[in-house]
């Protein structure tokens, strides 16, 4: 999930209005998707029984509950849910168990006064990568982790590397020309994709102040939408980031040859359970060095 722009006017990525909305709406659909992802995010975070732990972009509070099933085995775990979406938070409180240490904040960790050396750790999935100003939010997150504290996130590289959302935009954009209008998707490294190069994650980290900074690429297979029939995973995948981006810009007879392409492509691919697909994503891990 995501902190994100809200005055940034980008429709497909509002994750405090529109976005945040729609992912509400079909938040066990997209977990079910996203599960792998969990695995190995929480691999490499490892949170300690006894850690203080901030989630950002929390979204609908998956991560931080498990987070919190960690931390709070000792006393003095405990886990800040933290997302810019109110409609997300409110389904993270309606969904945790009340037993778990959990915080809930609503605000943007771009200008949030957040306590100063109070985190052993900083975790995302996925909720990092809509800042309109990324290096004034991961210098207040640095702030928030106590020296050696550690930040861990999951990111996407480009969006070209990622089969789970190129296929559809280039099926998208094949449907499209031979109907007669040339749809624009989003650039492949805006986004989602903003933290996808390498060497500008690493320096921008560092110019935050942390160090040690590594990212790692593991190849997941991912269900596209989640798992179930095709009338139902289709609509989803086509509902969110550049597949909504470019439905937006369609006329109504365009958009319509557009999901019906991509929904018999998906079709193609469904093994009885759901649709896999190809999804690289990046394991990002630095220090604050105090």
């Amino acid at each position: 999930m995501s902190e994100a722009d809200a005055s940034s006017g980008t429709a497909a990525y509002d994750w405090a209005g529109s976005n945040g909305a729609r992912w509400a709406a079909k938040a066990d659909r997209m977990e079910r998707q996203l599960e792998p992802v969990n695995a190995v995010l929480f691999a490499a975070a490892a949170p300690e029984p006894g850690a203080r732990v901030l989630d950002v972009g929390c979204g609908g509070g998956v991560t931080t509950c498990l987070a919190a099933e960690l931390v709070g085995a000792s006393p003095g775990g405990a886990v800040t849910g933290l997302d810019i979406s109110s409609e997300l938070l409110e389904l993270a409180r309606d969904r945790a168990d009340p037993d778990l240490p959990i915080t809930w904040q609503l605000g943007d960790a771009q200008q949030l006064d957040l306590s100063a050396g109070h985190y052993d750790a900083v975790i995302s999935r996925f909720g990092v990568m809509f800042f309109a100003e990324p290096a004034t939010a991961f210098a207040n997150l640095r702030t928030a982790a106590r020296p050696g504290g550690r930040l861990i996130l999951a990111v996407w590289p480009r969006r070209e590397r990622v089969e789970l959302m190129q296929l559809l935009v280039d099926v998208a954009l094949d449907a499209s020309a031979r109907h007669g209008q040339a749809l624009v998707p989003p650039e492949p490294d805006e986004g989602p994709f903003s933290l996808g190069d390498p060497d500008h994650t690493r320096s921008l980290l560092v110019g935050a102040g942390w160090d040690a900074v590594t990212i790692t690429d593991h190849d997941l297979v991912l269900y596209s939408g989640g798992v179930g029939p095709i009338d139902e995973v289709a609509p989803a995948s086509l509902d969110m980031g550049a597949m909504r981006a470019m439905l937006d810009q369609a006329s109504p007879a365009v958009a319509d040859a557009v999901r019906a392409a991509v929904t018999d492509e998906l079709a193609r691919r469904h093994d009885g359970t759901g649709v896999p697909l190809g999804a690289t994503i990046s394991i990002v891990e630095a220090r604050n060095p105090g």
